[in-house]
């Protein structure tokens, strides 16, 4: 029933049923533990399930899935982002104007692509929120609440929105699995990405990173979680992608070697992911917040779930274009 690249479906059902059978383990131990650790590693499993679920359906329905998919998470996004930064800035009228762009751009890529959408976005953003502060006569803080808005809108709507761009390229270029092996490719390895440095963090980090922002996050879980992803997308880059295949010779001379455009795809999904989530980690830090929001039980909002898509998905999305775009 789904219509998806037989591949695409493979690796999705694949996630899913490993999913199942962590939450079955899951499932005993919290029977067994009786402890509240437990029971919210369950509720993470079944988060996840909801989550691959999504993109399962979203995928299956094409682009225009996609697109839905990644409007409405960047939607609560941005939701999630303004609420939680209101309280410093207070934005009154001006954050429904945020709102309002982000439909906007994401009605501009489905009528006029992906270039238009991001060239209008940013400085559509400055002007509203400099025209709504001087139509208020507010001169309090007018820098922060148009600066906020800007830097709002840019992660959530326009960083985010890179994913479902990545069906606007070229059908050549992906003949197997198209948009849908692209978009699986980004999220599948930048989710894994965060679990990975998060084991290794958790088994072997000894030096932290960043102790001011993100106590938690440690070099040998950055490295060994970069590597644990260069190391995934070079397996699963013939299934979804044509990134195993060597570039053209002509064009990338000694660079045009199997499998180093999947390793190279692995270290950009890994470092852009690594440093989104180091962004939206720091601006908690500095609002004096842990979570972004609780609309995911045991994960935190949608934001948390999401920070390093925000930086990972643009970063990933002109690697392939500069590689695949002119096909």
């Amino acid at each position: 029933m789904l219509s998806l690249p037989t591949n695409a479906a493979y690796v999705l059902m694949t996630a899913m049923a490993v999913l199942m059978a962590a939450g079955v383990i899951r499932f005993v131990d919290a029977r067994r533990a009786q402890t509240s650790e437990a029971k919210a590693r369950l509720g993470s499993i079944i988060v996840w399930w909801v989550l691959v679920g999504l993109m399962l359906l979203a995928v299956s329905a094409g682009s225009s899935g996609a697109t839905a998919l990644t409007a409405l998470a960047s939607w609560l996004a941005l939701r999630e982002y303004l609420g939680l930064t209101n309280s410093r800035f207070q934005y009154g009228g001006s954050r429904y104007l945020a709102y309002a762009i982000g439909a906007l751009h994401f009605g501009l890529f489905v009528a006029g692509g992906w270039r238009i959408a991001c060239l209008t976005t940013p400085l559509l953003t400055v002007v509203a929120g400099s025209v709504w502060m001087t139509a208020s006569g507010r001169t309090s803080g007018y820098l922060e609440v148009v600066g906020s808005l800007l830097w709002a809108v840019m992660l959530t709507v326009v960083g985010l929105s890179h994913a479902a761009f990545l069906w606007t390229l070229p059908e050549a270029a992906n003949p197997d699995c198209g948009g849908a092996g692209w978009f699986i490719y980004l999220l599948l390895l930048t989710q894994l990405n965060d679990i990975a440095q998060a084991l290794w963090g958790r088994a072997l980090g000894r030096h932290r990173v960043t102790p001011r922002i993100s106590p938690g996050k440690t070099w040998e879980g950055l490295l060994l979680g970069v590597a644990t992803t260069v190391v995934l997308a070079v397996l699963l880059a013939p299934v979804l992608t044509p990134l195993a295949e060597p570039l053209n010779r002509e064009q990338f001379g000694p660079l045009a070697i199997p499998y180093l455009p999947a390793a190279a795809a692995g270290l950009v999904i890994g470092l852009g992911g690594f440093a989104g989530d180091l962004n939206i980690s720091a601006m908690k830090r500095d609002l004096g917040v842990k979570d972004s929001g609780n609309l995911l039980p045991t994960q935190g909002g949608v934001l948390d779930r999401l920070d390093s898509l925000t930086f990972a998905a643009p970063l990933f999305f002109y690697y392939v274009n500069a590689l695949y775009g002119h096909i």
